[in-house]
């Protein structure tokens, strides 16, 4: 959602007579970037909503339900100590400036709405900076004691207040540009979606190049908007790409609304969770980096340590020609059939030629070219200690290959936990399930424990209740994440019931519970269509789902939550985007 400075107009204008003598209540911070105010006014208490993520930033009402607050930084906390209980005396926004200014009791609470870089600040009745929600670390421009710094005047004309008969002449000098640019770079405060209005009542082609032939009718048009916005006669549109306009462009997919603050509480009815979930993400990508990271190297060194053959078979030629070797010698050439040489060694041999396997140890090297076998020597040695130099050599390597096999396998498991991990976080739909998420990630690294958020109160939550469908009279449970998915599958699951998965992708586990019953294979249709849904591939026109009585389960030990074993399974094949009305979902308590 991006608000110009129209849009911010119109905001204020419908949110002034509603908190105008308010008192603030409670001060809460919901996110890093979202803070909540509580303001009560006769008869009606209002949550005023102050959003300030990049291109999402705004102001507003919200009436659904919002998540646990997180636990207040230190400047939330100066808000509460200077505004909390006190009433708003007044609301301002100047011309087409992104600028809102809160006057309670002698405090100014000012909001910076730029899109790309906003912020909230508390000032004093002489403007000077008590705090700050973002601080400035790039430069020193606005800090807390120093005085605000006013934005300075723009360059070109405000639209808002240009004589519309100027228009032509500032026009002239981008005749052949495209339209809809020429007014943006001509006048300041028109966001494109007004430079495409404004060209709508020109009856003009934003996209097309601009003419002697359409100054007059922007001229015209422009004082019509200004009139518009003069007088507050907005009919807001949400467009399609998520922009808003307080009035409608024509273009298609627009949503109308009754008022701009319905709109913002259409926009946020989850305050805060794409700005957790990316941020979430972002954790879990780089973990997942570094894990791939470390696995490779791992895999590097097993792949090397294939190399162990040549290794043994250097040594025991060298003990075959030992009496051919001269004191001093650095090398052992013999003439070699390839085909006489036994594959496993000649497997070595080969990845030992390649450029980016040079063997580390250059002393221990073996190589095949042109008919003949090069065995390099170490002149301080004898041929028998030279032999043996090798046999040592493969025997740790020969070592190496069962120590690094365990940090392989579970390197492997970690990078599919971090897989479930992130496909929980793209399908979560709510701040608290979100929360259960990043917990577990943190919990399943105990020597690497989130020492900030153990230091500060958070988000308080347990685990959030499995999904709950009825097909017929089966009850069909569906876990929400991986440590839900492990709940369900040995601990709710019962003898008998039937758990699903879709088969080699991220997703939920799925239990039928059967209560004693027969259960038929509509019912494991209809459950492995809920399992096709909630999996990584639910986009696909089919996914192939895993299915078998929970008794073939088991659990690895030491395994990360979710994994499983299967002793025996089946498979079927469905569509996640088949209708099925039979299938309903319940409330989803907890199970």
């Amino acid at each position: 959602m991006n608000l110009d400075a129209v849009s911010i107009k119109a905001t204020v204008k419908e949110l002034t007579p509603l908190i105008l003598d308010g008192v603030i209540q409670k001060i809460s911070q919901l996110t890093r970037l979202d803070v909540i105010m509580q303001i009560r006014r006769p008869g009606q208490t209002y949550k005023l909503l102050l959003r300030f993520e990049q291109d999402n930033a705004g102001l507003g009402l919200v009436t659904s339900p919002l998540p646990p607050a997180e636990a207040p930084t230190s400047f939330v906390m100066l808000l509460r100590k200077h505004l909390q209980g006190k009433k708003i005396e007044k609301i301002e926004q100047k011309g087409l400036e992104r600028i809102v200014k809160f006057y309670v009791d002698d405090k100014i609470l000012l909001l910076e709405l730029f899109n790309r870089s906003n912020n909230l600040y508390l000032l004093s009745n002489n403007s000077k900076i008590m705090g700050m929600l973002v601080r400035d670390t790039k430069t020193q421009a606005q800090q807390v004691g120093k005085t605000y710094q006013e934005t300075p005047p723009p360059a070109k004309p405000d639209a808002s207040l240009i004589n519309f008969q100027q228009l032509p002449a500032l026009l002239k000098d981008h005749l052949g540009e495209n339209v809809n640019k020429a007014l943006s770079s001509t006048l300041f405060g028109l966001s494109t979606p007004q430079s495409k209005f404004i060209c709508r009542l020109a009856n003009v082609d934003p996209q097309a190049n601009l003419t002697d032939q359409d100054l007059p009718n922007l001229a015209i048009a422009l004082d019509q908007w200004q009139l518009l916005s003069e007088e507050e006669h907005y009919q807001p549109v949400l467009l399609s790409g998520g922009k808003i306009s307080p009035w409608s462009l024509g273009t298609e997919g627009e949503k109308t609304f009754p008022s701009m603050l319905q709109i913002f509480n259409e926009q946020t009815k989850a305050p805060g969770i794409e700005d957790k979930r990316s941020i979430l993400q972002r954790v879990l990508l780089k973990a997942k980096e570094k894990v791939a990271s470390a696995l490779a190297k791992r895999r590097e060194a097993l792949d090397r340590a294939q190399a162990m053959e040549a290794k043994r078979w250097g040594g025991e030629l060298i003990l075959a020609y030992i009496s051919s070797i001269q004191p001093k010698q650095s090398e052992l050439i013999l003439d070699m059939d390839w085909t006489d040489i036994e594959e496993s060694v000649r497997k070595a041999l080969e990845y030992d030629l390649k450029p980016q396997n040079k063997p580390k140890r250059d002393k221990l090297s073996i190589t095949y070219l042109d008919g003949k076998v090069r065995i390099n020597l170490d002149p301080q040695l004898s041929a028998s200690e030279n032999a043996q130099s090798y046999f040592k050599e493969y025997h740790r390597l020969k070592r190496s290959i069962t120590s690094v096999q365990e940090p392989i396998a579970k390197a492997q498991e970690e990078s599919e936990f971090l897989e479930e991990l992130l496909y929980s976080v793209e399908s979560a739909t709510s701040v608290p399930e979100l929360e259960d998420i990043r917990r577990l990630w943190s919990e399943s690294r105990p020597h690497q424990q989130d020492q900030k958020h153990k230091a500060t109160r958070s988000i308080q939550v347990g685990p959030l209740g499995v999904r709950t469908y009825m097909y017929r009279d089966f009850k069909i449970l569906v876990g929400r994440n991986p440590r839900q998915n492990d709940h369900l599958t040995f601990k709710v699951a019962a003898l008998g019931d039937i758990w699903l998965h879709a088969h080699k992708t991220p997703g939920a586990h799925v239990i039928i519970k059967a209560a004693g019953r027969r259960i038929t294979e509509d019912v494991i249709e209809a459950a492995a269509i809920l399992a096709s849904r909630h999996c990584k591939i639910s986009s696909s026109t089919h996914v192939e789902v895993s299915y078998c009585d929970v008794k073939q389960l088991k659990k690895p030990k030491g395994s990360p939550p979710g994994k499983v074993l299967l002793k025996s399974f089946k498979t079927i094949n469905v569509s996640p985007h088949c209708e099925r009305p039979d299938i309903k979902e319940m409330n989803n308590a907890q199970s």
